[in-house]
C-alpha cells in the first residue's frame, strides 16, 4: 500500500481541517528589547553623566525621564505584538479565538454556511476589513494584517469555507 492510500483511509487524518495563526510582525524578542534599553541606557548615561562633570546636572533627571518613556513605549509594543487570532477549520464548524495568553473572545461558525468577505474602505487610506459572516453575525479579523496578507488570508478562508451565508 502506498502511502497516500494509508493516510486516505485513516480516520484521524482529515485534508480539509485547518489551523490558521494570525499575528502581528513583531521580530524584537524580550532579550533583544531589554539589551536595547541596556545599550540605550549606558549611551545616555556617558552622555549626561559627562554633561553633568562638566557643570549641567540638570540633564541627568530629564535623560532618566526619557529612558523610562522609552521602556514604557517599548513595553507596550511588546504587549500588542503578543495578540493573536487562531482560525481552526473542522469538518462542520469554524471557531475564532482571538487573544493575548488566554481567550478573551471565541466565535464559532457553521463552516459551509458562513461567508468570507473582504471589505473595501471608502476612505483611500484607510485599511480593508475582513468579515467572517454567517446568519447576521459577523466578526472581523486580521486587523494587525498588512492589505497584501489580509488579501492571501481571505483568498486562503475562501477556499475553505462555504460560499454563501443562509440569513
Amino acid at each position: 500500500m502506498s502511502p497516500s492510500q494509508t493516510e486516505s483511509q485513516s480516520p484521524f487524518v482529515r485534508h480539509q481541517d485547518a489551523l490558521l495563526y494570525i499575528r502581528p510582525n513583531s521580530s524584537l524578542t524580550p532579550c533583544n528589547a531589554k539589551l536595547f534599553i541596556l545599550g540605550t541606557a549606558l549611551a545616555m548615561g556617558l552622555i549626561s553623566g559627562s554633561l553633568a562633570v562638566a557643570g549641567y546636572w540638570l540633564v541627568l533627571p530629564f535623560a532618566g525621564l526619557e529612558l523610562a518613556a522609552l521602556a514604557a513605549a517599548l513595553w507596550v509594543s511588546m504587549e500588542r505584538g503578543r495578540y493573536q487570532e487562531v482560525v481552526r477549520i473542522q469538518d462542520s464548524q469554524l471557531v475564532v479565538e482571538k487573544g493575548k495568553k488566554n481567550i478573551q473572545e471565541r466565535v464559532e461558525f457553521p463552516r459551509y454556511q458562513s461567508s468570507v468577505q473582504l471589505i473595501s474602505s471608502t476612505v483611500a487610506s484607510y485599511p480593508s476589513r475582513l468579515i467572517i459572516a454567517c446568519q447576521g453575525r459577523q466578526l472581523e479579523i486580521g486587523k494587525c494584517l498588512t492589505e497584501t496578507e489580509r488579501l492571501g488570508l481571505s483568498k486562503r478562508l475562501k477556499e475553505l469555507v462555504g460560499a454563501s451565508c443562509f440569513a
